[in-house]
């Protein structure tokens, strides 16, 4: 049971990734495919070059000043608060916000087994 859950909340992930709203239908295609792929990789790519170019340019002046510590200190508390403000988005819509929770409940599921297939999605993601 707990396969076909994780199979069905995969098929989701890919649904919001891959689905066309205002037409109703998948991404056309390999392109569309393709494309969306890309261009996640190049936002991914952009993120993470910022955030590099944020840390060289702030590390730099404070390490050389002595203010490791403090350089250390911003990096962490940031990067807490984008992984905390992250997962909790994730973690209510997969969890609170998903439209077939009274449908799963109503079935002789246990809600555990539930619980355990929507958070490794949101693992995944």
């Amino acid at each position: 049971m707990l396969k076909a859950l994780f199979h069905k909340q995969m098929l989701e992930v890919r649904r919001a990734y891959f689905y066309n709203k205002k037409k109703g239908t998948m991404v056309s295609g390999k392109s569309g495919t393709t494309g969306r792929t890309i261009l996640f990789i190049i936002l991914y790519l952009i993120i993470a070059g910022s955030m590099f170019a944020l840390s060289f340019l702030v590390g730099d002046g404070l390490i050389q000043s002595g203010g490791a510590w403090i350089y250390f200190m911003v990096m962490t508390i940031l990067a807490f608060l984008i992984g905390i403000i992250g997962s909790v988005m994730t973690t209510a819509a997969a969890l609170f916000q998903a439209k077939d929770n009274e449908f799963l409940l109503a079935m002789p599921i246990p809600p555990s087994k539930i619980l355990i297939a929507r958070m490794i999605s949101v693992y995944i993601m």
